[in-house]
């Protein structure tokens, strides 16, 4: 297997909210194994929010993008998105995943569930 060959990679998506929001992950990368000629993309970022003096107001969501591909062939990607927030009693979880054959969805499913604080 080849060393991987950069592809044109797409800048990381940043964006925050003044002194509310930080974003922690890997900046998006592409690249190609030369040997046996795949395509590799990946994104994974991370923002946490959080209002100041409002400790429950924190929210974490997560996102990941996992994609391979053979050039001028198949095409595959995978999917996914979590948020997690709490209230006074419960943490809250929500995610999704999705995953494509080219660009056609072949299997989506989200979950919702709380835990509760206490750990019982």
């Amino acid at each position: 297997m080849g060393w991987p060959t950069p592809l044109q990679a797409r800048g990381p998506d940043r964006r925050a909210r003044a002194g509310s929001s930080s974003s922690t992950g890997t900046p998006p990368q592409r690249f190609l194994l030369t040997e046996p000629a795949i395509e590799v993309d990946t994104w994974e970022p991370d923002v946490f929010t959080i209002c100041e003096d409002e400790l429950l107001s924190a929210v974490v969501r997560c996102q990941r993008r996992y994609g391979l591909a053979r050039p001028g062939g198949w095409r595959t990607r995978l999917e996914s998105v979590s948020e997690m927030r709490a209230d006074a009693a419960t943490f809250r979880v929500w995610t999704s995943r999705r995953a494509f054959e080219n660009e056609e969805c072949l299997f989506s499913r989200t979950w919702t569930f709380g835990i509760p604080r206490n750990g019982g």
